[in-house]
């Protein structure tokens, strides 16, 4: 039977947070960037709201552990369809708190697009925060990630958004 908690850089965390399309399963595994896996996540959501301030939440703030941050470590963001989005400013990937991990411009966003991040095979309208290494976002902490339409954003008909991230939970 697995031990339920575990000291990680100086804080007591659940084992196994490990998050597959939502959902929080178990899991016990190898090292991930040399972080136990059981801080790390994944996390994949189809993203298909149009309008201003729409938002899809990838990890909801009751997930994160109290005090630690998401950092994210990859992003893959793909536009499925034969449609592109238009009007408004793109769409990030986000803390719930507004600190902006990457961000999408609507140009960017034409049929059959896809975007992996970190790596420099993105347009000029691309923002690119998600480096291992690097501090997060903003100094928020306790908050989950959501994907956040930037503007009046609308979709492309049966075009949804999938978004895929990885990363780890730490203070």
């Amino acid at each position: 039977m697995p031990a339920e908690s575990s000291v990680f850089k100086g804080g007591l965390a659940a084992l196994a947070k490990r998050f597959t399309a939502g959902p929080m399963v178990l899991s016990e595994g190898p090292s991930y960037y040399n972080i136990p896996d059981s801080y790390t996540f994944l996390c994949q959501v189809s993203h298909s709201l149009s309008g201003a301030s729409a938002f899809t939440t990838i990890i909801p703030d009751n997930q994160v552990p109290s005090g630690w941050r998401c950092y994210v470590t990859r992003a893959d963001i793909y536009v499925n369809g034969a449609n592109a989005a238009s009007g408004g400013t793109g769409i990030n990937i986000q803390d719930s708190a507004g600190n902006v991990v990457a961000a999408i411009a609507v140009a960017e966003l034409t049929a059959g697009a896809g975007y992996t991040l970190p790596a420099a095979d993105g347009g000029t309208g691309v923002t690119d925060n998600c480096i291992i290494g690097k501090l997060p976002p903003g100094a928020n902490t306790s908050v989950g990630l959501q994907v956040f339409n930037h503007g009046a954003v609308t979709l492309g008909a049966s075009s949804p958004i999938t978004v895929y991230v990885e990363g780890y939970f730490a203070p």
